[in-house]
């Protein structure tokens, strides 16, 4: 109260406007009571409102900072994990009173479950991470509880890759359909994602090389790449040529590379990639075992996917082209490059080529067109 100030009275004369604000100040410096104006919210409506990819003020946050700066699947992977592992152990608690041991033993009780690995639990605290994080940012919190919770030690293991023996049987396999194939040799030579061989349109495809300007998921359609920048990747003329007989066998009439059957407006679907890949590496001897423990020598127990073969065009050039050259192929960020991707030589594309031809297409691997013609598509998707 006022009485309980201690003030000069000669200095704070009653009768004085200046007076009256300078005890106004006084008072709520020292006896007024602190006003948090904080909303009080429980924590798993804080996490399911902050992983709303429509709703979000902090993914409008971002788009509109930075384009592309994050995607559906990440927010909706992120949304997944709150609603099926995050929830339930937080159940009526406030976003105020969560604490570190809380995160803690909520992970630990998912370790213990049996049903999660580590890298699983880590990606359920990064969604629990980002936004605590924000809410510090934001003021609603004075630290993030999340903080001091340590991370599941992950045992990494490399992508398996295919032999060159492998390859040379892939390349001289009678595939039952074109666009199938055209991925893969796509992939095994220009090292492209997947979501960036879906996203491929006829412009993209030039007289030596292909732009990678696009990616293309699902739930998001067609997008930016996944570092966000466009890179030239130069090709040998028989894969250039591969590629414009796919488009000119497009049915549908629209300007998708690999376009889908039963779509004018989509490309193929990545499944119908993926599954096409899958059966030729059976075809080749490699088999399919999705068993918790997968035989020895099948694909699982080697760890070979579509994604592979990314690796494997790394793996196979590195050594033969400069690493400045080859990220050039890859798109792999470094700072060292981040200025570079645009900004291929003459040199650089006949070394790329060289490169590519000798460690990946040695041999040479274009059948007749009969092997390979429209009577040959057999993959519904």
């Amino acid at each position: 109260m006022i009485e309980d100030l201690e003030w000069d009275i000669d200095l704070y004369l009653p009768t004085q406007k200046a007076s009256a604000r300078a005890v106004a100040d006084e008072w709520m410096k020292t006896c007024m009571p602190v006003q948090t104006n904080k909303r009080k919210e429980l924590f798993n409506d804080y996490l399911l409102d902050f992983w709303d990819w429509d709703n979000s003020s902090y993914i409008k946050g971002k788009l509109a900072r930075k384009k592309n700066s994050i995607g559906k699947s990440y927010v909706k992977s992120n949304r997944s994990w709150v609603v099926r592992y995050i929830s339930p152990h937080f159940k009526g608690v406030y976003l105020q009173e969560v604490t570190a041991d809380m995160i803690e033993r909520c992970l630990l009780r998912l370790h213990e479950g049996g049903t999660l690995n580590a890298r699983t639990i880590n990606h359920i605290l990064q969604a629990i991470r980002v936004p605590l994080s924000e809410a510090v940012r934001l003021g609603q919190l004075k630290k993030n509880p999340a903080r001091p919770v340590l991370n599941f030690g992950v045992e990494s293991k490399e992508k398996g890759i295919l032999t060159p023996k492998e390859i040379e049987k892939l390349l001289s396999f009678e595939w039952d359909d074109i666009r199938i194939r055209g991925a893969f040799i796509v992939a095994l030579t220009g090292g492209l994602r997947l979501g960036e061989i879906i996203g491929l349109k006829h412009q993209d495809i030039l007289e030596s090389s292909i732009m990678v300007c696009h990616s293309y998921s699902k739930m998001e359609g067609l997008k930016g790449t996944k570092t966000g920048r466009s890179r030239e990747i130069p090709l040998p003329s028989s894969v250039i040529r591969l590629l414009r007989q796919i488009c000119a066998l497009n049915p549908k009439g629209n300007d998708w590379v690999f376009w889908r059957d039963s779509s004018k407006d989509h490309p193929i679907w990545d499944k119908a990639l993926m599954q096409g890949f899958y059966a030729a590496l059976e075809s080749i001897g490699i088999p399919n075992d999705p068993s918790p423990t997968p035989a020895k020598g099948s694909r699982q127990e080697r760890r070979i996917s579509f994604h592979s073969l990314r690796h494997g065009c790394n793996a196979m050039l590195r050594g033969t082209l400069p690493d400045t050259k080859l990220r050039m192929v890859t798109g792999h960020q470094s700072i060292e490059m981040s200025n570079h991707y645009d900004h291929l030589t003459d040199f650089d594309r006949s070394a790329i080529i060289k490169a590519q031809e000798e460690r990946l297409l040695a041999g040479g691997w274009e059948n007749p067109e009969s092997k390979n013609g429209s009577s040959l598509f057999r993959v519904g998707n």
